[in-house]
């Protein structure tokens, strides 16, 4: 049976791929219309690249390019473990 646990972002463990599955509702409008401007969209996968020692921020590679949040908003992005298939 396929495992369908959701996490937030800031859980994700490196070197994985995951589906966004959605938001938590802490996110403002901007914040979640700024996110989609780079492609943190529900159905999109990602790769956690690394994670800073401090665990404030995480590099992620979504829609061929790296990028780097904060905690703030790794902790309101749900994912789902695998990458989306097309």
């Amino acid at each position: 049976m396929e495992n369908l646990t959701a996490i937030f972002l800031s859980k994700a463990h490196e070197g994985k791929d995951y589906t966004i599955i959605g938001f938590s509702d802490n996110l403002s409008l901007h914040e979640k219309d700024r996110l989609a401007s780079y492609g943190f969209v529900i159905g999109n996968s990602l790769r956690i690249i690394r994670k800073s020692i401090m665990g404030n921020t995480f590099e992620v590679n979504i829609v061929g390019s790296n990028l780097v949040i904060r905690k703030k908003e790794a902790d309101n992005i749900l994912l789902q473990e695998g990458a989306h298939e097309s």
